[in-house]
């Protein structure tokens, strides 16, 4: 296992493999998104988001027993192979006019099960491709290169569905899970991710055993129930500002598309340079400081988009609440890895990914709800402020 991750051969086969994935799967939210919006209504992209989420919020303690009980490296190159056919089938229904919106809304659903298995084995499979004191900086490559991909794929995405059409974009979608399941097969995983955990009870009871058995793991560790807290308490408190970009570039900046475009750009280059931090000092900073600096830049980013009537300086604040992002999430992902016994992992990744998940919509009504009564920058204002209430609640039991 090579110290330093720029040599490890199995590390940088995978993120190849994600990296060509991420990219593929960019240009495929802009190409599912113009497909919804023609094939559909207005309404409809707010549909396929809430029944790809929908998976997160119901399935995420039982897809954690089945990642714990299975073998790793079938379940990743499955899960990539069966939705490279999906999206294949969904090619072949649009060239044929046989695709209408309420395939869509499968294919949201169906998506959004297979991506809740897939995070949490990128996580699992992670630590044992390389050593303990490069972790922070494999997870800062993984995380960076899933913003940067993010960023540019979207754009390519524009281009390509604008110029070509959506089609294209669908098949090279496709052909990224492919590719990424021919570098995960050349990963050398570890005999612990090959095989099949034995001694589970059988059946739904014994599903259910293991299901209550995770959750009694994380709330007997103060540590994993205050991460899991802290990542559920801050997609609360910024939810809303994600919610209301688009109108406080409109109606608070009275400005347009490009902007907002400009904007999620910001965001994107600062949780990439946060990632390049987290790389740099993780060695140096404990847990609690580096999760409270985080909180703490991200309250000072959304604080000063309130405040800001200018542009260029609200470009400056966005980048500032996503440099902060990373210290939160790359930091918590790097010590659940850590800490979390590989028996667990698998349970603990997927209820940390369904409670944060949960918390989205839930802050999505509580927005709508409150918009009537509080401006823009009011409710900008409270987001930043609950940003630090979670820091001054979570960071003190850390220590």
């Amino acid at each position: 296992m090579d110290k330093k991750w720029y040599l490890n051969k199995n590390l940088l086969r995978l993120w190849t493999g994600v990296m060509v994935s991420y990219l593929g799967d960019a240009l495929f939210l802009v190409a599912f998104m113009w497909i919804a919006v023609t094939r559909g209504s207005i309404g409809a992209p707010a549909i396929i988001i809430a029944l790809q989420t929908l998976p997160m919020v119901l399935f995420g303690p039982f897809v954690g027993v089945m990642i714990d009980r299975l073998p790793k490296r079938r379940l990743m190159i499955g899960s990539d192979l069966i939705r490279a056919i999906i999206l294949f089938l969904v090619l072949i229904a649009e060239q044929s006019g046989l695709l209408a919106i309420w395939h869509l809304y499968i294919l949201a659903f169906v998506l959004g099960v297979f991506e809740l298995i897939y995070r949490p084995l990128i996580r699992i499979l992670i630590p044992t491709l390389v050593s303990t004191d490069v972790l922070a900086s494999a997870n800062s490559l993984l995380l960076g290169t899933q913003q940067l991909t993010s960023i540019f794929g979207a754009i390519a995405g524009g281009v390509i569905v604008g110029a070509i059409g959506p089609q294209v974009a669908l098949a090279l979608d496709a052909a990224t899970f492919l590719f990424a399941a021919g570098m995960i097969f050349l990963v050398e995983f570890a005999p612990s991710l090959r095989q099949s955990q034995s001694g589970k009870g059988k059946g739904v009871s014994g599903i259910l055993t293991d299901v209550l058995g995770g959750i009694r793991y994380v709330t007997s560790r103060r540590d994993i129930l205050t991460l899991l807290l802290t990542i559920t308490g801050l997609n609360l408190a910024v939810s809303p500002v994600n919610a209301l970009l688009p109108a406080y570039a409109t109606k608070v900046l009275e400005s347009g598309s490009f902007l907002l475009g400009m904007l999620y750009g910001a965001e994107g280059l600062g949780m990439l340079l946060g990632n390049i931090l987290i790389s740099m000092l993780a060695s140096r900073i404990s847990l609690s400081m580096s999760i409270g600096i985080g909180l703490g830049v991200m309250a000072t980013g959304v604080m000063g988009l309130a405040l800001s009537q200018i542009p260029f300086l609200s470009l400056g604040f966005y980048f500032l609440a996503g440099l902060g992002v990373p210290l939160v999430f790359t930091t918590t992902f790097t010590h659940l890895q850590k800490t979390v016994s590989l028996e667990y992992q698998g349970r603990v990744f997927a209820l940390q990914q369904s409670t944060a998940t949960l918390a989205v919509p839930v802050a999505s009504f509580l927005t709508a709800a409150m918009v009537n009564i509080f401006s823009i920058r009011d409710l900008f204002i409270i987001a930043s402020i609950a940003l630090l209430i979670v820091a001054v609640l979570a960071v003190p039991k850390m220590v």
